[in-house]
């Protein structure tokens, strides 16, 4: 008679019934524990290990004797490794981001989809580099090998490749945005291989690239961004070497109407001049400038820049009289 055919030979419905002449034994199915007559789901979170999974990450059963690691928030990684989430910083948030202080900062870092991530691929085709082969791909093009980190924060843009890539520490993975069976089997988030103990793999790579910051002059301001300068008078007064010269023109706009002129003058934006202001050093403070003798230290409707006025150079000035550029020992006069 075989037992195992009646009620399972008595075992649980989750154990295996085996009958040797009229001996019976039952014995748990994989995932489950106990005497074969009453078994139990085996909980892997249970062990007092964590399941085998990181400090910084929590086990959930999926099943009988199975269970994934998933890392907390504030940290990335595969559950079974955790390191803390590190955000890209705001360059523009240390010191303006280089840019001049009359300048806005935009880190453009943040305005990229994949967040300074980007895939490459040898030009052999896919999945034809070697970890090193990897990184020297990613120096080619002034970047490094991206890290899990900087792949995560990507991901978090919306960056979804389903094409696995080597990172920076020897693992491989891929990032997906959207659940596609066709991709990662429907799993949002990095789809991690782990380390890869062969760095002779061929992979692909996830390289890293810093992105510009741009610098916008102020309104009101001229310049690259790294540099600006406000209106003429602005730039004057911002020289302590230039005070002379600036004590008499303040002197010509207080004493007559043509010297208030002059000083809307060098206030409008939009007027395309260049001044010549002598140091502190060639114009002593008893000396007296006449109002046309100020007026003749700007050109007019023109800039010049300081390499352009070479020696012989002829210019006009704003009342109409030409001024010769000379050199004397290299000096510009």
């Amino acid at each position: 008679v075989d037992f195992c055919k009646q009620n399972n030979g008595g075992c649980a419905k989750v154990a295996k019934c085996s009958q040797k002449g009229t001996k019976v034994s039952c014995s748990c199915q994989k995932g489950y524990q106990g005497d074969g007559r009453s078994c139990t789901e085996i909980d892997p979170c249970a062990d007092g290990l964590n399941g085998r999974c990181h400090e910084h990450a929590t086990c959930k059963m999926t099943g009988p004797g199975k269970h994934k690691c998933e890392c907390k928030s504030h940290y990335v990684g595969d559950g079974l490794d955790c390191e803390p989430e590190q955000p890209p910083i705001d360059r523009c948030l240390q010191d303006n981001g280089q840019c001049h202080a009359n300048a806005d900062c935009a880190d453009l870092h943040f305005q990229d989809t994949t967040v300074g991530v980007f895939h490459l691929r040898s030009p052999l085709g896919q999945y034809k580099l070697t970890f090193d082969k990897a990184r020297e791909a990613c120096a080619q093009e002034a970047a490094t090998m991206a890290t899990y980190n900087q792949l995560s924060y990507a991901q978090k843009a919306k960056y979804h490749l389903c094409s696995a890539g080597w990172l920076d520490s020897g693992r491989v993975a891929y990032p997906t945005s959207y659940a596609s069976q066709n991709c990662g089997s429907g799993v949002v988030g990095i789809v991690d291989y782990g380390p890869r103990n062969n760095k002779s793999e061929m992979w692909d790579v996830f390289c890293y690239r810093m992105k510009d910051v741009n610098c916008t002059c102020k309104v009101g301001y001229v310049g690259d961004g790294f540099s600006c300068s406000g209106n003429l008078l602005q730039v004057l007064m911002s020289f302590p070497s230039l005070t002379n010269f600036l004590k008499e023109v303040l002197g010509y706009s207080n004493s007559s109407a043509r010297g208030r002129a002059f000083l809307k003058h060098l206030t409008d934006l939009s007027i395309r001049s260049t001044l010549f202001v002598p140091q502190n050093s060639g114009l002593w403070e008893n000396e007296t400038l006449s109002g046309r003798d100020i007026e003749h230290h700007l050109s007019s409707i023109n800039i010049f820049f300081y390499n352009d006025l070479v020696n012989g150079t002829t210019l006009h000035t704003r009342l109409g009289s030409q001024l010769l550029i000379t050199s004397s020992q290299d000096q510009r006069q």
